[in-house]
């Protein structure tokens, strides 16, 4: 047969491909290894987009996958396994990872957005480069704070790890043990994790640091649902982006958008909400707490006034503004079905010991959402917990049940 040289060019385009496709499939397995070891350090993961808002937005699509609910911030209270993580890589090879800062790592982060403006001195510590600047990582935990040369990432925040696109360590895990965020200088003076103002006040089990008020908790959630600076918190747990008059729509089956079309407002009673710009959809304004419950449901949920205060506590705990008395179950031989919702009980019912420790609501509708799980599923894991005698009945308000974990104290909670 005669040489042809048209066919020597497609063959080298093939092979072009198949190298091409050899070095992502091994991109995508270096970042999984990088994952699993992250995650035997002990530190809390989240999946993030590497294609949505410049590489740094949670992977939504993940989530929802894994989890069948889009926000994370559970993952910062049950760090994601092994078979997660392997999952999330299943779902999208290419997904990056980011590391949750705050209190479920004890790393705070100092990202470094202008490097010109920053006058830091520090003890050795991990120091990974990002796109615009290093990114310190520090011992610590604390709500974040922002200064003129970045930003201090505290509880509920998380930041993108390496090996995301224009990320490397330059001294890494290995390198250096973190040093303590209170030997950070910035210009010789310490970087404080709080903002200039009267020192944190506990009020109860729920603290308030400056500027949020030291009665911020109430029984609906409005005192937050009205601060700036709280729902600031809020948003980021969302996955919202900040600083954006209009964004994507984040509610479930609305995104995402070629043009933005979702929006934050304060309306005239002073509580932030979320508009939604799509029709026809009723309703096209809801609240955060509503906007947290539709994210855990899958699709979008309206709230009376005793679940609407529920999902407004949880979101306000996820943003690191309140502090809970977490009684675990124990749940060691039960079913993974059984675990998720004994997570779910106890969160519910530290909340609700924010007021008293009476027993609570958790039927069958609302505990599929809050446990992030379907609801017949949930249904399977609370039946398995009241055989085992860890959840009883205590009560009936109405038509609804009643419930207390079970204790030796229980019949003094009775109600």
């Amino acid at each position: 047969m005669a040489w042809r040289p048209e066919l020597a060019v497609v063959h080298r385009h093939a092979d072009t491909a198949a190298e091409e496709a050899e070095v992502v499939k091994r991109e995508h397995r270096e970042r999984l290894a990088q994952a699993l070891d992250y995650q035997q350090r002990g530190l809390p993961l989240l999946p993030v987009d590497p294609d949505a808002r410049g590489g740094k937005q949670p992977n939504f699509e993940v989530l929802e996958s894994v989890y069948r609910a889009r926000s994370w911030g559970q993952l910062g209270e049950r760090p994601a396994s092994p078979p997660e993580i392997e999952a999330w890589f299943a779902a999208e090879p290419g997904t990056n990872v980011g590391i949750i800062c705050g209190k479920a790592s004890g790393l705070v982060v100092a990202d470094v957005d202008h490097p010109d403006k920053a006058k830091l001195r520090h003890p050795p510590t991990p120091i990974a480069q990002a796109r615009r600047g290093p990114h310190l990582y520090f011992a610590g935990q604390g709500p974040g704070r922002g200064f003129a040369w970045g930003e201090l990432k505290g509880d509920k925040s998380y930041v993108v790890a390496p090996p995301a696109p224009g990320r490397t360590w330059l001294i890494g895990l290995n390198d250096a043990d973190a040093a303590p965020i209170e030997e950070l200088r910035s210009d010789g003076a310490t970087v404080s994790l709080l903002p200039p103002g009267p020192p944190v006040t506990q009020v109860g089990t729920t603290t308030c640091g400056h500027p949020y008020e030291s009665d911020s908790l109430d029984p609906t959630g409005r005192r937050y649902a009205t601060n700036a600076l709280a729902v600031e918190r809020a948003l980021r747990v969302l996955g919202i982006p900040l600083g954006k008059k209009k964004f994507s729509c984040i509610l479930p089956g609305h995104g995402p958008d070629r043009h933005p079309s979702a929006a934050i407002h304060q309306d005239t009673d002073g509580v932030f909400r979320y508009k939604d710009f799509h029709k026809p959809c009723a309703p096209d304004s809801l609240t955060l707490a509503e906007v947290r419950a539709s994210l855990a449901a899958g699709r979008i949920v309206e709230l009376a006034a005793p679940s609407q205060a529920r999902w407004y506590r949880r979101l306000f705990y996820e943003a690191g503004l309140i502090e809970l008395d977490l009684r675990p179950l124990d749940v060691h031989a039960c079913s993974d079905n059984a675990r998720r919702v004994a997570e779910g009980f106890a969160l519910l019912f530290a909340l609700r010991g924010l007021d008293d420790e009476g027993p609570v609501p958790f039927a069958r509708a609302f505990a599929g959402p809050w446990c992030g799980m379907d609801p017949k599923a949930a249904y399977r894991g609370f039946r398995e917990l009241r055989a085992l005698g860890l959840i009883v009945k205590a009560g009936m308000h109405g038509r609804t049940h009643l419930w207390l974990p079970a204790g030796p104290n229980k019949k003094q909670r009775a109600r």
